[in-house]
């Protein structure tokens, strides 16, 4: 098995950046340097997912890992079945201050994370419900043998302060995939697959039971207790990204086909893709309160996503005041609010910049990064918005969008 390390780079906001031309170096990187670089992992298959960052300086990093995972010589992870989920925290020289593992005798991952503001932090994932899955001593409960969700929050020394599952019905699955805290907001998102989720004791039900729903969850951030739960139905819907703007409203972005998108009651968010036989990227902005109309929902209209390749998806996203900054990748052609731009052969990225009503400030392709999908945080700084990415030979690179084209 080709073996796959965790590599942690830091700069002053934890992220790698480079330009559209230029190889990583030590050198400063428009006004960003090099901190420090460090390994997490085993020889076997290890993925970092997600990180965040605290405003002292220390950062928390998620994923998972096989068999024995180290950061430096006293931090160790023993996975107990086939994959475990792992949250680790550095303090700013990149020094472990503690890690912890997640999961049972199943495959089990984090993907996401977000700080509380006060050292803590909030993550989501999904776990298999077999053995006896856990964050660190507290236990784990979901649907037997199937893929559970869970949001959790830990403390600043890695005590875990609640944990919530979100759990399918007999034969589905559920992912949290995002997970974002702001404006004293605590949201998650994510899809499931199958008849119905349950989650606080709520069972809620899949208007299209041969498709995923797409869902966005508010919890309580002291004692995680759900507060609204929205799903989006269509042929298939999924969110991979979220964030919250300044008057507390989520932000889902992820993937849609079909003509149909609702929550499936009159509180409707509805959009159209331009195909039934691919995805089309989508970006959703419901009321903080969880009740009435969505503020917006914007698809972005795509064409040639042959079957196979891997489906156009807006993959992340990041909000400033009231604006989102929105990250994907697509094949063909994407258009929104009349204009287009068009990816080489083996795909592009795209960055999106949406105002409050979900109008278009301006589109960009990152066509000249070599990029086919931007699979992880963008991160919105004057004057640039920065996005690590993946290209077309799997490796990894990063890209640097302007505030305009």
């Amino acid at each position: 098995m080709m073996a796959f390390n965790v590599l942690v780079v830091a700069i002053t906001i934890f992220l790698v950046a480079i330009n559209s031309v230029n190889k990583v170096s030590a050198e400063a990187i428009n006004g960003y340097t090099w901190r420090w670089a460090k390994k997490y992992g085993s020889a076997s298959d290890d993925r970092c997912y997600g990180t965040a960052s605290h405003t002292d300086g220390s950062g928390f990093y998620v994923g998972s890992f096989s068999s024995t995972a180290t950061y430096e010589s006293a931090n160790v992870l023993t996975s107990a079945g086939a994959a475990d989920g792992f949250i680790a925290k550095t303090n700013n020289l990149g020094i472990a201050q503690w890690n912890v593992r997640v999961g049972g005798t199943g495959y089990d991952e984090v993907r996401s994370a977000s700080s509380d503001g006060a050292g803590g932090v909030y993550v989501g994932g999904a776990f298999t419900a077999s053995g006896t899955p856990t964050i660190a001593s507290t236990t784990l409960t979901g649907t037997t043998n199937q893929r559970n969700g869970f949001v959790a929050k830990l403390s600043s020394t890695g005590a875990v302060t609640w944990a919530v599952p979100l759990t399918p019905s007999a034969t589905g699955t559920v992912y949290v995939t995002a997970v974002a805290y702001g404006a004293s907001a605590l949201y998650a998102a994510g899809y499931y697959l199958g008849a119905s989720v349950t989650v606080g004791g709520t069972t809620y039900t899949n208007a299209k039971s041969t498709g995923k729903d797409a869902f966005v969850v508010k919890l309580n951030p002291a004692d995680g207790a759900v507060l609204w739960f929205r799903q989006m139905h269509a042929t298939s819907a999924t969110f991979e990204g979220l964030c919250v703007d300044s008057g507390a409203a989520p932000v889902a972005v992820g993937a849609v086909m079909g003509s149909v998108f609702a929550d499936g009651s009159s509180n409707a968010a509805t959009g159209t893709s331009a195909s039934g036989t691919w995805s089309d990227p989508v970006v959703v902005k419901l009321p903080a309160s969880g009740t009435g109309n969505a503020v917006f929902t914007t698809v972005l209209a795509t064409s040639n996503a042959a079957s196979g390749q891997s489906q156009p998806s807006a993959n992340s996203a990041s909000c400033s005041g009231t604006d989102a900054y929105v990250v994907g990748n697509f094949r063909g052609s994407l258009t929104l609010s009349g204009t287009t731009i068009s990816a080489g052969n083996f795909g592009d990225a795209f960055a999106v910049k949406l105002n409050n009503a979900g109008a278009k400030q301006w589109l960009v392709d990152a066509v000249a990064c070599n990029i086919e999908a931007v699979r992880a945080l963008p991160w919105t700084l004057s004057p640039l918005a920065w996005a690590r990415s993946t290209s077309r030979d799997g490796t990894a690179a990063h890209a640097t969008f302007p505030p305009a084209p």
